[in-house]
């Protein structure tokens, strides 16, 4: 199972996998923004909830 988790990750293009992201956490369950721009000063978390998904796309492929 981890196997195929790992396989996957190196697989998926991130491209491909931010627009699943996208799709699935911002538009559908409504989880996490989908996009924008919040300075750490002005709103700590709103910057948070805004980097979440490009970290974990972009460390997928690292991470496995």
């Amino acid at each position: 199972m981890v196997n195929a988790f790992g396989l996957a990750g190196m697989s998926i293009p991130n491209f491909w996998l931010g627009i699943i992201l996208i799709l699935v956490v911002a538009v559908h369950l409504k989880w996490l923004p989908s996009g924008g721009f919040v300075s750490i000063t002005e709103d700590p978390v709103k910057f948070l909830k805004l980097i979440i998904m490009p970290a974990f796309v972009l460390s997928t492929p690292i991470a496995t």
